[in-house]
């Protein structure tokens, strides 16, 4: 694929993604330096979306952001990740329900539970609650981030009316995630998400101030999964967004803090090697399921289990990772980007692969666009 879409392709694009959305503040980003300048290819103006030709950016794009976090819930062990047959007529429909009726929503879900689980750090797991920490990683602090990124994308590539074009992407993908989470008529999530904290994240990410404390004082980023189509079984695999945090840690140049959110939660330890590479090591818990607690009122909460994962990065831009996981489907998955140097030559696309706990493999060649197909062997087909 060429290194810019032809106009046309972002047209057909734009009046796409643009279906359902309203309202959003337009207005270009004022641009940021790269902490470490990449001489091959000067960077567009943009404090998120740099135009890295290599890695986890360059697969940086619409599509891929809508499947990457449109699907990311059925990264989970018991989900259903047959994505031609899923009922998305009716989780549709549960999803407008529950926004037409969000007062009901909440009066039958507690005024007082649902600022106590969901808007306010009020509550943990253990009491069923905790459904705040999600709201605010990866709805208010995550999406908020790559909503900018988004409309640095659609800057970069000559679209017009780009935080239209973010805001309809963003809306897409969102509504998309709500629905695979296999959403009830009273979804109490698609309450607190859709209208609250999705929306409140796309207006925060465009304040100055916090747009140069998570570009030039942190670093905040994506680094994206590498989705793939399975044959046989017609499963999505491998989608899923994951979030990175860097501090500087004082009195050192070489090595910074790393808090790693979405697909896997990490805290660890990230270490620059030569002028633009970095090792990032992380250990923590993953959410192998979801657990109902009341389906009447839509109560649930996670099963975690531990992890560990090791990260290569350029620039910021992912290179490759290494995920393992405990008592969880995938019990190791490794992904190789676009661009990573492996025995003296670019590697020109993705690669995934999946070790699974009861046997078998799932490999995936994935094209520079971000997304691919894999074979699974048999022992590796779940349906």
């Amino acid at each position: 694929m060429s290194r810019s879409w032809p106009r046309a392709s972002h047209r057909l694009l734009l009046s796409l993604v643009l279906v359902g959305a309203s309202g959003c503040s337009t207005g270009r980003l004022r641009p940021a330096q790269s902490a470490v300048p990449d001489t091959a290819h000067a960077p567009p103006p943009g404090r998120f979306y740099k135009g890295r030709h290599y890695g986890s950016e360059q697969q940086f794009n619409p599509l891929t952001q809508i499947v990457n976090e449109g699907f990311d819930l059925l990264r989970g062990t018991d989900a259903d990740r047959r994505v031609l047959q899923l009922p998305y007529g009716v989780t549709a429909r549960n999803v407008a329900s529950s926004l037409r009726h969000a007062d009901q929503v909440v009066r039958q879900y507690g005024w007082a539970r649902f600022v106590k689980h969901e808007l306010l750090p009020l509550s943990t797991k253990g009491s069923g609650g905790g459904g705040w920490v999600p709201n605010y990683q990866f709805h208010l602090l995550g999406s908020g981030m790559v909503s900018v990124r988004m409309t640095e994308w659609f800057e970069a590539h000559g679209v017009p009316h780009p935080a239209w074009a973010s805001f309809g992407v963003m809306t897409a993908s969102h509504v998309l995630n709500e629905m695979t989470e296999r959403a009830s008529p009273r979804s109490i999530d698609a309450v607190a998400d859709l209208l609250i904290f999705d929306p409140l994240g796309h207006l925060l990410a465009r304040n100055q101030r916090l747009q140069r404390l998570f570009s030039e004082q942190l670093e905040l980023t994506s680094w994206a999964q590498q989705p793939v189509f399975t044959i046989p079984g017609q499963t999505l695999e491998n989608a899923g967004q994951q979030y990175l945090i860097r501090a500087p840690i004082p009195r050192t140049q070489r090595w910074r803090a790393a808090y790693l959110f979405g697909v896997s939660t990490l805290l660890g330890l990230s270490r620059n090697v030569g002028a633009q590479h970095a090792v990032t090591v992380g250990l923590g818990a993953d959410a192998v399921r979801v657990v109902v607690l009341d389906s009447t009122v839509d109560l649930r909460t996670v099963e975690l289990r531990p992890n560990a994962g090791l990260f290569l990065d350029r620039n910021g831009s992912l290179l490759a990772s290494l995920l393992v996981r405990l008592d969880y489907e995938t019990v190791a998955a490794l992904n190789l980007y676009p661009g990573l140097r492996v025995a003296g030559r670019t590697l020109p696309a993705g690669l995934y692969v999946g070790a699974l706990r009861r046997g078998g493999v799932r490999i995936g060649l994935v094209a520079p666009l971000g997304l691919g197909a894999a074979y699974a062997t048999p022992t590796a087909v779940r349906y």
